[in-house]
């Protein structure tokens, strides 16, 4: 996995980037899906108004920590949903979790 990476201007070395991009309206689900930067389209910075950014690595700690934290929660929560997946599939053919496994789910 690549290290973690933040977009910057190359004028301020600020972040506070805004970047044209494409996406579609989905009728269903009723909000704009599928962004993807253009190509060669522009990238602006809100800070002081230059044309231009790049990426680098992020060498700040408690936003490397946040980012550590977000990608350990989400993993948790797939975790968990594909656990509450399978004891669904298992319970019609008579298969339980184990009290000792559902008072860990509990804990947790």
């Amino acid at each position: 996995m690549r290290p973690p990476e933040e977009y910057y201007c190359t004028n301020c070395g600020g972040t506070n980037i805004t970047v044209e991009a494409h996406c579609y309206w989905d009728n269903v689900k009723q909000d704009f899906a599928d962004f993807e930067a253009a190509a060669e389209g522009w990238d602006n910075c809100a800070d002081c108004g230059h044309d231009g950014a790049d990426f680098r690595p992020i060498t700040d700690v408690k936003t490397l920590a946040q980012i550590a934290i977000e990608r350990e929660e989400a993993r948790e929560k797939a975790l968990v949903e594909a656990k509450a997946g399978l004891k669904q599939k298992l319970e019609p053919f008579g298969i339980v979790v184990s009290k000792k496994e559902e008072a860990n789910e509990a804990r947790a």
